[in-house]
């Protein structure tokens, strides 16, 4: 009896036909032949690989689980902080131009700055959010209709500056 660590099976060798098989009869397993020493150590730092393979991929588990724990810990300040360094930002006319932070300093300045994480989870910027209708704004959480209506009256000066810009950007390239 032999151990082949390619194929990770045992097979037999007789020694009086020179024959190399796989399949062992059930008799033949029964008889415990044991194996060279050179295969049983082959064969027990396999087994011992296998251990520290499940060791291994149950401690990346472990972290992954910790990463994700501490992120969301953390997650809340690091916005705090980005959106505290926006706000001494001078911030474009355009609200198209805001970055994620940006508009996280905007939302703050007008006191709604619970609807921030939702900014920062799904990316959204001066561009995407100019661009939002006001059917959008639930989908962000934003279902106050005191916070819908504030948003309708400051967000028809900024659309309104957007599709002027849009319309001259257009106006240019027809005249090209």
């Amino acid at each position: 009896k032999h151990y082949d660590i390619k194929t990770d099976r045992f097979y037999y060798y007789n020694k009086e036909t020179n024959e190399t098989f796989w399949d062992a009869s059930k008799w033949l397993i029964k008889q415990n032949i044991p194996l060279p020493l050179e295969d049983q150590l082959l064969y027990n730092s396999k087994l011992q690989i296998k251990e520290l393979e499940k060791k291994l991929l149950d401690k990346d588990i472990e972290i992954k689980n910790i990463r994700k724990k501490r992120y969301e810990e953390l997650e809340p300040l690091v916005i705090a902080d980005r959106v505290s360094n926006a706000k001494s930002l001078q911030r474009s006319k355009d609200m198209d131009k805001w970055t994620i932070d940006e508009l996280g300093a905007w939302f703050i300045e007008l006191k709604l700055d619970e609807y921030i994480p939702f900014l920062y989870k799904n990316r959204v910027d001066g561009y995407l959010f100019v661009n939002l209708s006001d059917d959008d704004w639930t989908d962000m959480g934003i279902t106050n209709r005191f916070h819908i209506r504030k948003l309708q009256l400051i967000m028809k000066a900024y659309r309104l500056r957007y599709q002027r810009k849009k319309d001259r950007i257009e106006v240019d390239q027809d005249d090209e």
